[in-house]
């Protein structure tokens, strides 16, 4: 829901989950916030949804929500982060200082669901450095010619857990970081060439992340008003043991997106993530289009092939799913 007048406006996008095997409920608050424009300085006050990055496989820069454990295996889905957020509309791009109240710790589901560890994570998670109470964050943004560029910083409580393992559950253990994250777009006619990258300190052995790849659009593919996205990216982190483990450590992402470019804006996109290490993939499938002028419909679908014990995700190596939805805006 989004309301407007003169130089103020409000929005309102809940989540809202009930599973029927477990009896279970879930909601969150994704935006719920009050902003006021000034000429070319924005202010916005409340729940909000910040997304940095280019890339498509998974966004390293992409730090200020938490990722959502409820509902998919990626880290598409976010929740709602409060926030006191100040934006500044330059001519020559954009500057967003943020300032983050109140740690939104990530949630896991329970054992006795689908998508989740063998044993429960505690609702009292660990701050080893001590509980950072306002995180804070900044993005400048520019372009020149055919480059568009980001440079961004954050600092304060890890959106990253580390699982410290119990008797009878985890603890999810929230380190203190600094981030510094860099974003590159280069875009000429069909082509666009993408880089992410950050460096992070707070989490053991200070360490490096890197996304970088292309995309490359086919319009009117097949004589059709289609267009078809050929995507191939190069994931890579060189983080020890002492920092959350991740899956993209050293991986080759294909992805093949159609949009049909119609009235209902449909879009498939089929991508698959391989382990250059070992012999593991990861098959994903999103769907997308619109029903009516309220309605979208909206599916999805993982496939783990091969998994090894050694990855981050081997508990998950019997869950491949696919899900189908619908989504309701006013």
């Amino acid at each position: 829901m989004w309301w407007n007048d003169s130089n103020w406006s409000a929005t309102l996008s809940p989540y809202i989950e009930y599973e029927a095997q477990s009896k279970q409920g879930f909601i969150n608050l994704r935006e719920a916030n009050i902003t006021y424009t000034d000429n070319n300085i924005e202010w916005l006050f409340g729940y909000g949804m910040i997304y940095w990055g280019v890339t498509e496989v998974y966004q390293p820069v992409n730090i200020v929500n938490q990722y959502d454990g409820h509902i998919s295996l990626g880290t598409e889905e976010k929740m709602g982060q409060p926030m006191l957020q100040a934006r500044w509309l330059p001519k020559w791009g954009e500057v967003q200082m943020l300032l983050l109240p109140f740690h939104q710790k990530r949630h896991f589901r329970e054992p006795d669901q689908r998508r989740t560890l063998t044993k429960s994570v505690s609702n009292h998670p660990l701050y080893p450095d001590g509980e950072n109470k306002v995180d804070s964050a900044v993005r400048v943004s520019f372009w020149q010619d055919a480059l568009d560029v980001a440079l961004s910083a954050f600092y304060g409580n890890s959106r990253e857990p580390r699982l410290v393992e119990q008797t009878n559950d985890w603890l999810a253990s929230y380190a203190k970081i600094f981030q510094l994250g860099t974003e590159l777009q280069w875009t000429q006619d069909d082509l666009l060439l993408k880089w992410e990258s950050t460096y992070k300190s707070g989490e053991g052995k200070d360490y490096e992340t890197l996304v970088t790849g292309f995309e490359y659009s086919v319009y009117g593919f097949s004589f059709s008003r289609g267009t078809l996205g050929l995507i191939t990216e190069y994931t890579w982190d060189n983080r020890d043991s002492s920092a959350p483990p991740t899956i993209y450590n050293n991986d080759i992402f294909l992805g093949l997106r159609w949009k049909a470019n119609d009235i209902k804006d449909t879009e498939f996109l089929f991508s698959g993530l391989f382990d250059l290490e070992e012999t593991s993939a990861l098959y994903k499938l999103t769907a997308s289009g619109r029903i009516n002028k309220n309605w979208k419909w909206v599916a999805e679908s993982y496939y783990l092939s091969a998994m090894n014990r050694n990855e981050p995700i081997a508990y998950l190596k019997n869950d491949s799913y696919f899900s189908i939805g619908a989504e309701y805006n006013f």
